[in-house]
């Protein structure tokens, strides 16, 4: 008697069939499991934007403050308050550090910040961080350190506030609808221990009110401003977390009104050798803020590397290189009397 089996050929033809079938839906299931971790991603963010706008409700209508103060130095903890030299974040929660940082006035200071002041209308800290992103930690000694010894347990956040809003009033907000809250503008990682704002204000003084101003600087004549001929700064991170694809080919953004959508983000390339008002600008868009992606060998594919800025006339224009211009520019998608249909002057002015 003979036992049936398989002969070699069937077994490659099995093989074969397995291939391609594994071919066909293993790319099927990765993109429902992106779908799946986009789709709570822009469900948790719209819990915070609602979170948000009870805290104005009970604030006079006011949105928190895009940074901590520094009450002992009489500036902002923002970059310009820092002298320009860095991005300055703030602890998440306040006081997780220990030493001073858990102590007044600094705990006081940190807890007024937007991440920490909104939480108690949120109580729940794992909607701050986008679902499957990477985790990130400063390389600064003194916070290594603090990630190895803190006394108190750190969180993560992924979303940044708009730092435009910074104490501005929700019902000054031209198209709430629109005009965007909060948006993943930490990009493609999850920052451990720390939250920030971007853009923001050029900011620097406590003394002198700091606002945004759409014909002039946030803060007149307070100081040597850090970017002559702009109101903002907004900031990137660098490679491979700085792409502005973290869900396919874009990100989330969260509207004044609670309002959640995913959009994707396609600009042209171009060099960070690339200089001027010319080049940079490109084309505005009105669902994203950016109109140049980073070309450059190492930057990761959807990497911004411009804004689109607009004056006080909303045209698109941006500051001379110089900085003599007189009409000071916002980001044109971030500013908050923006109405979403910017103008454009010829095409030999960029």
């Amino acid at each position: 008697m003979f036992k049936r089996a398989f002969t070699l050929i069937e077994l490659l033809v099995v093989v074969a069939i397995i291939s391609i079938l594994a071919a066909i839906l293993f790319p099927v299931f990765s993109q429902a499991k992106e779908a799946a971790k986009k789709t709570v991603t822009l469900t948790n963010f719209k819990q915070m934007a609602t979170g948000m706008l009870i805290y104005t409700g009970d604030n006079d209508d006011c949105f928190p403050l895009a940074w901590s103060p520094d009450t002992v130095k009489g500036v902002w903890r923002s970059v310009s308050g820092e002298g320009g030299t860095s991005s300055f974040v703030i602890s998440l929660p306040a006081g997780w550090r220990g030493g001073t940082y858990a102590q007044s006035p600094r705990v006081d200071e940190d807890n007024v910040m937007w991440a920490n002041s909104i939480f108690p209308y949120i109580k729940n800290y794992g909607i701050y961080e986008a679902a499957g992103m990477p985790r990130f930690r400063s390389g600064t000694p003194a916070i290594v350190t603090d990630y190895g010894a803190h006394e108190g347990a750190f969180k993560a956040s992924s979303v940044t506030f708009n730092g435009m809003l910074h104490s501005y009033q929700l019902s000054a907000v031209a198209r709430p609808s629109q005009h965007p809250m909060l948006w993943q503008g930490m990009f493609k990682r999850a920052y451990e221990g720390f939250a920030r704002t971007n853009p923001e204000l050029d900011c620097y003084d406590l003394a002198t009110p700091c606002r945004f101003n759409s014909s002039g600087y946030p803060q007149q004549g307070a100081w040597t401003r850090f970017t002559p001929g702009y109101g903002y700064i907004w900031f990137g991170a660098i490679a491979p977390y700085g792409t502005a694809w973290i869900y396919g080919h874009g990100l989330h953004f969260i509207q004044d009104d609670s309002s959640a959508r995913f959009q994707a983000v396609n600009a042209p390339l171009m060099s960070s050798s690339a200089t001027g008002a010319i080049t940079r600008l490109g084309q505005i868009s009105t669902r994203h803020p950016f109109t140049r992606m980073d070309s450059d060998a190492g930057a990761a594919p959807g990497t911004p590397f411009y804004s689109g800025d607009c004056d006080a006339g909303l045209d698109g224009q941006p500051p001379a290189d110089d900085g003599t211009t007189l009409n000071i520019a916002y980001d044109c998608f971030f500013r908050p009397d923006s109405e979403y249909s910017y103008t454009q002057a010829t095409a030999s002015d960029y």
